[in-house]
């Protein structure tokens, strides 16, 4: 079996972040599935291999300290896996700016974010 990885899943609530924590941790590695609110994250609680943390992508500064909150308890980080996003439903027309711009804020510029607190522990 390879050696265990540690990983770090955005978005890890619900959906594909969930089954990809889970699977994570099946498979051997230490997965810290992440979510904006913890308690969310009840699904999971109790799987081996399986850690929650808290982590709002948009949040001002949330992403590097998830990662050094990793660092401090592991001493490394391999993997990312950005998954944290919505999808917005309405016609162009129906939908605010306001609510456009807080999509982009989670899908683009969040993952942006963390990918930048994680680039530099995973070289």
């Amino acid at each position: 079996m390879p050696a265990q990885k540690i990983v770090l899943v955005t978005g890890s609530s619900s959906g594909i972040g969930l089954a990809t924590a889970l699977e994570a941790a099946r498979r051997g590695h230490r997965a810290y599935a992440s979510a904006r609110q913890p308690e969310s994250l009840g699904a999971i609680l109790g799987s081996s291999g399986v850690l929650p943390i808290a982590l709002d992508v948009t949040a001002p500064g949330a992403p590097a300290r998830a990662v050094q909150e990793i660092l401090a308890r592991e001493g490394r980080l391999d993997a990312l896996v950005s998954n944290a996003g919505y999808a917005q439903y309405g016609a162009v027309e129906d939908v605010s700016s306001d609510e456009w711009r807080r999509q982009y804020d989670v899908n683009f510029f969040g993952a942006i974010e963390v990918i930048r607190a994680a680039l530099p522990a995973m070289r």
